[in-house]
């Protein structure tokens, strides 16, 4: 006889649960993700919430782990819902660090965050560069970098397992000719002159491996085994976005187009756009 796996009784043969105490363990779920969701963004008693939480999550068999999952859904959620008009307000910065004190309290332990944080941190840069202010957020990040930042610089965004390219410009010829040799008489011959042909030119991105990118008020930082610079942002003068990338030209006679590949390209684009923007007014 087989038994529930939520409620612990008689489930019959050949059965681990009750369709019934399932279904109220899907609903308690759902119900839970959008408590959360509602808490970052509306905000709330946070003690009123944790005890309705913790009745629900006992009346829908909702363990203490399976818990913390839901919590890091109903961020995802409630992320999700800030981001979609716009950058993130202070006022709902705010109510987001509520709700990690919150999480800690009611959870403990370490609250595991993935895309959703980077893309609420990208909000955050980017509404602070809007208003004029150079974004501090991961600027304690920069001791664990290994490139050789300005004493005054601040670090603004780094991130890893970024493609940087170059546009390269080839030249083959066609049509050439290595000449021929036509007998005039007993042991003379005439050689007709030889040519390459006209030359034909090809253009072709060049990956030079993944690495490391790092975006300070000032430069752009990139490092990889194969390739390490660094490019003054008001020296660049031109930018192209594209949905996972942004192409960049340098202000220089010779400067070949470079591209960051698998990135936000929106993000990276708004941020340095800004970035030269603020550089520009300040001088």
């Amino acid at each position: 006889m087989g038994v529930c796996k939520y409620c612990g009784q008689k489930a019959g043969f050949f059965s681990h649960v009750h369709k019934e105490c399932e279904q109220k363990h899907e609903v308690g779920q759902s119900q839970i993700i959008q408590k959360i969701s509602d808490f970052i963004i509306v905000g709330g008693d946070s003690g009123s919430v944790e005890n309705n939480i913790n009745e629900l999550a006992d009346k829908t068999y909702i363990t203490k782990d399976n818990l913390s999952q839901l919590f890091g859904q109903g961020f995802d959620t409630a992320i999700a819902r800030l981001t979609m008009d716009g950058v993130i307000s202070e006022d709902a910065e705010n109510k987001i660090n509520d709700f990690f004190r919150f999480w800690n309290k009611s959870l403990g332990g370490t609250i595991t965050v993935g895309e959703s944080y980077s893309k609420m941190l990208k909000s955050i840069i980017l509404r602070e560069l809007l208003h004029g202010a150079i974004p501090t957020k991961v600027d304690s990040l920069k001791q664990s970098l290994s490139f050789n930042f300005l004493k005054d610089e601040k670090l603004i965004w780094t991130e890893k397992d970024i493609v940087y390219c170059e546009q390269k410009t080839r030249t083959h010829y066609q049509g050439g000719s290595s000449g021929i040799s036509v007998r005039i008489a007993k042991g003379l011959y005439y050689r007709t002159s030889s040519f390459r042909g006209y030359p034909v030119q090809t253009t072709a991105i060049v990956s030079y491996g993944t690495g490391t990118i790092a975006i300070t008020d000032k430069y752009i930082y990139y490092t990889s085994p194969s390739k390490t610079f660094r490019i003054k942002i008001d020296k660049i003068v031109a930018f192209h976005p594209y949905s996972d990338a942004i192409g960049f030209e340098k202000d220089s006679a010779s400067a070949k187009p470079q591209l960051f590949k698998n990135i936000d390209g929106s993000f990276y684009y708004n941020l340095l756009i800004n970035l030269a923007n603020i550089d520009s007014k300040e001088k």
